[in-house]
């Protein structure tokens, strides 16, 4: 319901909140990163279905394309927050690991709305550390 788009908005605009001096450069690299999340997410992850987009997504990983999207948004980290953004893609890279241990523990797999939690958790995350990081 409405109830699960306002709870996560509403966190986010609690940390953007703390984040005023830095807006411009987290509205250019939150929406990467969290796509980023879902193509790692696909790569290291096995689907819970034998169809849908979470069969879709894992049926054609590859290794380059998760290598250049990784690259491409270190890039993109690095010139807003130079050597943090190294602790930035670390720690999403382990808060994506660790939603794809627990959704492989109760579902098997992943399916289309474990990636779009991907992006709503790589998001917050985001932001959490950020908080922490600047202030």
């Amino acid at each position: 319901g409405s109830g699960n788009k306002f709870l996560p908005t509403l966190v986010k605009y609690s940390f953007l909140l703390n984040l005023q001096n830095h807006l411009f450069s987290v509205f250019i690299i939150m929406p990467f990163l969290s796509r980023w999340s879902i193509v790692y997410l696909s790569f290291i992850s096995l689907p819970a279905q034998e169809y849908g987009l979470g069969k879709s997504s894992t049926q054609y990983k590859s290794k380059i394309g998760l290598i250049l999207n990784f690259i491409f948004v270190l890039i993109i980290n690095w010139y807003f927050f130079k050597y943090f953004s190294l602790i930035i893609l670390l720690f999403i890279i382990l808060i994506i690991t660790l939603l794809k241990n627990i959704v492989h523990r109760k579902i098997g797999g992943i399916t289309g709305d474990v990636l779009g939690a991907s992006v709503e958790i790589t998001e917050i995350s985001y932001l959490i550390l950020l908080n922490l990081i600047l202030h």
